[in-house]
């Protein structure tokens, strides 16, 4: 599954989209040497720096404004047309950021293809009611911007035939999550799957029953794990789970559910009967030093 906020984070800094957001954030900013600006990434009900502007340095650490700014903004009920301007007035701004030289904040939310709040753009201490004004409209631009990005990203992280990540989106979306881990200090499991007989019931029935083993298994995937996993077809008749998980236990539940849904939907067919799966798991501690290609072998022959 292509979990967008990850993807975003894969951005980088000569892509035109992210330059041209970078020059929206200097814009906003360059009304005075005190105004500073940023896009903020939702991640885990909190937010995360993506891009900042540049033009000058800013007044406040940004530090200290991304644990602030959470405790500002949680509360909020945000909308397609929502946007928020909060000043000193504002008893929530002033718990949120009394011991700062901060004095108000523009908050527009920045929307992701599937609905979901993916950033907002943050414009501290604007003076001009224009430049205020502006910003939930430069928001809604960052936000068509977006889903162009994962529309086109998207189409190239894909296999064709079972819509679940392939090679290229498997290595580009699962090195984020494997670095992530530590951070969350959660295990990295691995549920790797084959299909038995596959060979078989191509020469027998032909390649499209073959085809129909793969999108009946990837479908289970995609029903069976979160939005948050990484799933994947890797090669022909590979493919993959890569979860961030709290121990072995939720490992081996949503393998045994992929393999038992997998059976449920093909035990009535005459061709896919055949197949079964072949499922190995690998899950590390919250620690891990190993890379993504080491994790999946480490599952593929059962950490041997």
């Amino acid at each position: 599954m292509l979990n967008t906020t990850q993807w975003l984070k894969q951005l980088e800094y000569n892509d035109e989209p992210r330059t041209q957001w970078q020059d929206i954030l200097n814009i906003l900013a360059s009304e005075s040497g005190t105004s500073q600006c940023a896009i903020m990434l939702a991640q885990d009900e909190h937010f995360q720096r993506l891009i900042t502007n540049e033009n000058h340095p800013p007044i406040c650490d940004w530090e200290s404004i991304d644990q602030q700014l959470t405790s500002l903004v949680e509360s909020q009920a945000w909308t397609n047309e929502t946007s928020r301007h909060f000043t000193t007035d504002d008893a929530e701004f002033q718990i949120a950021f009394a011991h700062t030289p901060l004095e108000s904040v523009d908050v527009a939310p920045i929307y992701l293809p599937n609905g979901q709040l993916g950033a907002l753009l943050c414009a501290f201490n604007l003076l001009s009611p224009a430049l205020q004004h502006a910003v939930p409209q430069l928001a809604r631009l960052i936000s068509y911007d977006v889903k162009h990005l994962i529309e086109q990203q998207g189409s190239s992280l894909k296999d064709e035939l079972t819509q679940l990540l392939n090679p290229q989106g498997f290595e580009t979306l699962g090195s984020q999550k494997v670095k992530d881990a530590p951070r969350y200090q959660l295990a990295i499991g691995v549920i790797h799957l084959q299909i038995d007989r596959v060979d078989e019931i191509r020469a027998a029935y032909g390649s499209a029953a073959a085809d129909e083993c793969y999108v009946t298994l990837s479908e289970v995937m995609k029903s069976a794990c979160r939005d948050a996993d990484i799933v994947a077809r890797i090669s022909c008749n590979e493919f993959v789970v890569l979860s961030l998980l709290n121990n072995r236990r939720q490992l081996n539940q949503l393998a045994q559910r992929i393999d038992s849904d997998y059976r449920i939907r093909v035990k009535n067919s005459e061709t896919l009967n055949l197949s079964a799966l072949l499922a190995h798991t690998f899950i590390t501690d919250g620690f891990s030093a190993l890379s993504l290609s080491q994790l999946v072998e480490k599952a593929k022959f059962g950490n041997q």
